[in-house]
């Protein structure tokens, strides 16, 4: 990490001088595996002048590896306290802070992912440490399931106002289910419940609430995890979903435009059907 810094720090002054010094411009690092962690003591103070980045010089922290169950508040979970601790170090070092953090697990685009507890919490933490820009690793190839829509909305509002979020989160949740599937707001809610339960129930029973962005299959994306019957009992929300869609009193293009939002959760029920249980098919 100190390493990085010398040599960030001398390509800056060389820009600085091709460009003069009236042009503003910031070269920004990736602090990502081997330069994951800041050159500081136990402290957090730098260990030397000169891996204090400068006026030019900007690093973006790459959490990889971190837990997703816990938020950086949370002193229970050590892998959430070190990733939180090089947050804080790098702080130390720029006036330029950025985080890049996670919302997707690459074993499987397609089940929910499972930070819906803390992902609100961590933009928070980001603006107290002075992050000035945070990049979201998501689902990409497939940004319509795994309720990202929803997060994409909380996410935005908690960035707006990170101090207000906490005692509007309920709020924030009946506000997008709505305002987004209108008449199967309700059935969608459900669904929505039911599959946090569901995550719930299955690291109790695993006895591990760490949530990884490399599942191996076991905790959430495995057939063990999905039983024909818990599908099934999932389908019931999707099914009262479509229900309320059809029953509604609206035109056939607000219809099409709901049910594929419906659709897009419902993928996850389809995929999870033909994976494991092709069979019954």
């Amino acid at each position: 990490g100190g390493v990085y810094v010398r040599f960030l720090n001398k390509v800056a002054e060389q820009v600085a001088e091709i460009l003069g010094s009236d042009k503003d411009f910031m070269l920004v690092g990736l602090a990502y595996y081997n330069y994951l962690g800041a050159p500081v003591d136990a402290n957090g103070t730098p260990v030397d002048p000169s891996v204090v980045c400068n006026e030019h010089v900007g690093m973006m922290v790459v959490d990889m590896g971190n837990c997703f169950g816990h938020s950086f508040y949370d002193t229970s979970c050590s892998t959430a306290q070190q990733y939180a601790m090089h947050y804080r170090n790098w702080a130390n070092l720029t006036d330029c802070l950025m985080a890049y953090t996670y919302g997707t697990n690459f074993s499987n685009y397609v089940v929910p992912f499972n930070d819906f507890n803390v992902y609100a919490e961590n933009l928070k933490f980001f603006s107290e440490i002075g992050c000035k820009y945070v990049f979201d690793q998501c689902a990409g190839a497939n940004e319509m399931t795994g309720f990202i829509p929803l997060k994409t909305y909380i996410k935005s509002k908690t960035a707006w106002d990170v101090s207000d979020y906490e005692k509007n989160y309920a709020a924030l949740e009946n506000n997008f289910f709505v305002a987004y599937y209108k008449d199967a707001a309700s059935a969608m809610y459900g669904y929505y419940n039911a599959v946090r339960s569901h995550y719930a129930l299955l690291q109790h029973v695993n006895g591990d609430t760490h949530v990884n962005m490399y599942d191996n299959g076991l905790s959430y994306a495995g057939e063990t995890s999905w039983s024909l019957q818990k599908i099934d009992e999932l389908q019931t929300y999707i099914d009262r979903a479509y229900a309320a869609v059809e029953n509604a009193a609206m035109t056939d293009a607000q219809k099409e435009i709901l049910n594929r939002r419906i659709m897009a959760e419902e993928i996850t029920l389809r995929y999870l059907r033909l994976t494991y249980w092709n069979d019954y098919m």
